[in-house]
Parts: C-alpha cells; structure tokens; sequence
C-alpha cells in the first residue's frame, strides 16, 4: 500500500543521489593549470583583484577565498580573514593568484611585500605558499617559477 509506495520513492530517490556524477576533482600542479583554472573566473576590470587558492597534501583544490579590497593599481589584502579561511579550510598549501589589468605582469615593489607578508603568516600556520601569480588579459607571471622571492620557495 501506501507504505511500500513511500519506501519504492525513497530508494529510488536515494538511488539516483547515488549514481549522479560527482564533481571532477581539480589538481593543481603548475602554473599553466592554476592560470587556466583562474582564467575561468577572474575578470579584468578597471580594478586589481587577488583570490587564495586552497590545495591539500595531494594538490587538490578545497577552497577558494577572495582575499582584495580591489582599488585600481593596488590590492589590499584582509590577512586576518585570510588566516581564518586557512584554518577552516584545513589546506596545506596555498597559491595566491591576482590579477594586473594592464600589462606587463611584472610583479611590483609592493607585489613583493604583499607576498612575503602571506607567506610569513602562512608559516606560522605550518601552511605552504606555493606559488603567487600574476594574470594579465594576455600574459601571466609566477614568482615561484621566475625564481623571484627564492627564500620562500625551498
């Protein structure tokens, strides 16, 4: 009767929860992939914009937070934000991504700072910064990769 109706319903409902696909796992190992990822959302207005990626022991994308109070020409990062997100997300790496809306992708002075005062906080966290790069329209530029900052990559 009414009964087995309702249980034929919830074992088809559980069922199709079952065989649906789960989402693909996204793997970061370089910078072409971590720019091919960014470049799927990022936008390139008159503003900077700088996210934090969030990777466990395996290079798996956990997380992501968009770490900029965007100004033009200039990023200004929320650590303390930034240090709770790591936490919560219990990652153990982390690749800063930002964006310059013109060219070149040069990192700047301030670039430079902004990176080593992550990484730093990240540090104390037992969290590894892996990499920051920087996406342009056309270009990109990875700190790790150019050998820039080399103290924080070994």
């Amino acid at each position: 009767g009414e009964k087995a109706a309702l249980k034929i319903r919830y074992f088809g409902d559980f069922y199709r929860t079952l065989s649906v696909e789960k989402p693909k796992r996204i793997i970061l190992t370089d910078t072409e992939s971590t720019v091919n990822l960014c470049r799927s959302f990022l936008n390139f207005n008159n503003s900077e914009y700088m996210v934090a990626l969030f990777l466990d022991k395996k290079n798996t994308l956990i997380g992501r937070f968009d770490i900029t109070d965007c100004r033009p020409n200039s990023v200004g990062v929320q650590t303390k934000k930034l240090s709770l997100k790591v936490v919560e997300s219990q990652c153990s790496y982390v690749i800063l991504v930002h964006t310059h809306i013109d060219v070149p992708t040069l990192p700047s002075e301030s670039d430079y700072i902004t990176t080593r005062k992550i990484a730093n906080i990240l540090n104390t966290l037992d969290v590894e910064l892996r990499d920051h790069i920087i996406i342009s329209p056309n270009s990109e530029y990875s700190m790790r990769t150019s050998g820039d900052l080399k103290d924080l990559w070994a």
